[in-house]
């Protein structure tokens, strides 16, 4: 292990891809690995992108241990030789980078016929979304910053509590940058990953909508095709789709589809969480699942709650599950640690309370916009609990 994270702090994209400690850490992370780099990040080093981008770059790539023969090797740079026979300049860093991972990482290395068609413009905007989020690495909701990801050599950290980004035909702008971004430097599809303790609003090209709650990610094409409308999201939004009765609009997870016209709904679809719920607030949605081959026709204050197994549908309030998006925590008779579980994603702190604490069940409305001192203090006049904060975690316990 290198003696010093400073060590790196001066390194650039392709520093990053010639150093074999680097590159075995994103291979084959260990505890003690993980915990080196997150102390690195912790330093908050003026090259974090190029660390980010070349760690994107090492994971998009498929891996296994099994050791490359000299004659594959050589197979595999021809093949991109061939790919990306071109001169220009930018070319050819690309291969050279290409070149010092393969000769560095042979041995992580699988799948000849990969890197060529990974680099073509063409066939990147050809990949199915479901397709791109498997060679995609899972999204790090530990950050301190949210990440809007436009391309393999392209990342935006996102500093701000609340984010803001509106794309339009051309450019996407981030609130607080001054300089808009070229939809020309993207991939065929972003990413906004939202960590724990941010929030973000999202405007896309067609004037949809989307507030995207903590420990989130959504992943959409730089551009629509024709045909239909589609984003994919991993844990919680509110959407406002805009409206057009000649160009669907579909939302996936991993488990459902929703498909829509121009409506507002909300999506709770945590990977990590065995339920997922889609609540309607204004126009008419249809669902399916993975498991059952009719759709199901949602109407305004209905929720569809599926198990994994199979979905119902029933009649509730909706401002319980959409007014997270104001800032605001409405629950009924909910037990304490489901509370907990929410105030702990929203406010990116941990939370852990005793079994009896969290089997308690209550009704009330949290301030969200309040520090999280407040809120659980509030809660101290609701139930009969106490709390305190200590190795950096709040403890809840029941007040006898």
């Amino acid at each position: 292990m290198k003696e010093n994270n400073k060590y790196f702090h001066n390194y650039t994209f392709e520093d990053f891809l010639q150093d074999d400690y680097f590159i075995s850490s994103v291979c084959n992370p260990t505890e003690e690995t993980v915990a080196f780099w997150k102390e690195y990040l912790q330093t908050n080093p003026s090259n974090v992108n190029e660390y980010l981008q070349a760690k994107s770059y090492i994971k998009s790539i498929p891996f296994n241990k099994s050791q490359l023969s000299e004659e594959e090797v050589s197979n595999l740079w021809n093949s991109i030789e061939n790919a990306n026979d071109r001169s220009d300049s930018s070319s050819k860093r690309r291969k050279r980078i290409i070149y010092t991972t393969i000769s560095i990482a042979a041995a992580c290395l699988i799948g000849i016929m990969f890197i060529p068609s990974f680099f073509s413009p063409a066939n990147q905007k050809e990949i199915d979304i479901y397709a791109f989020i498997d060679k995609t690495e899972a999204p790090d909701y530990q950050s301190s910053s949210a990440q809007l990801i436009l391309s393999e050599n392209k990342t935006v950290l996102l500093d701000d509590k609340e984010s803001v980004i509106v794309y339009d035909s051309v450019c996407i702008k981030v609130k607080g940058n001054e300089e808009a971004l070229s939809q020309k430097e993207t991939a065929s599809y972003n990413q906004l990953i939202v960590p724990r303790g941010k929030r973000s609003t999202l405007t896309l090209a067609d004037g949809t909508k989307i507030w995207v709650n903590s420990g989130t990610r959504v992943i959409y094409p730089v551009e629509f095709n024709k045909k239909e409308r589609e984003l994919y999201v991993d844990g919680e939004i509110y959407i406002q789709v805009a409206h057009n009765k000649e160009w669907p609009f579909v939302v996936k997870t991993k488990d459902i589809g929703i498909n829509v016209l121009g409506t507002e709904f909300n999506v709770t679809a945590y990977e990590s969480e065995d339920i997922k719920r889609v609540i309607l607030a204004s126009g008419s949605i249809r669902i399916t699942n993975k498991n059952e081959e009719k759709e199901i026709l949602l109407s305004p204050n209905k929720m569809y709650q599926y198990n994994g197994d199979k979905g119902i549908v029933e009649s509730v309030d909706i401002s319980r599950y959409i007014s997270w998006k104001d800032g605001m925590y409405i629950f009924e008779n909910e037990k304490l640690a489901v509370i907990f579980c929410r105030l702990s994603r929203y406010y990116g702190e941990p939370i852990e309370s005793d079994t009896e604490a969290g089997n308690m069940r209550c009704s009330g409305k949290l301030d969200l916009k309040s520090d999280l001192n407040d809120v659980l203090t509030g809660l101290t006049y609701t139930a009969p609990v106490i709390y305190e904060k200590r190795d950096n975690k709040f403890l809840i316990k029941h007040k006898p």
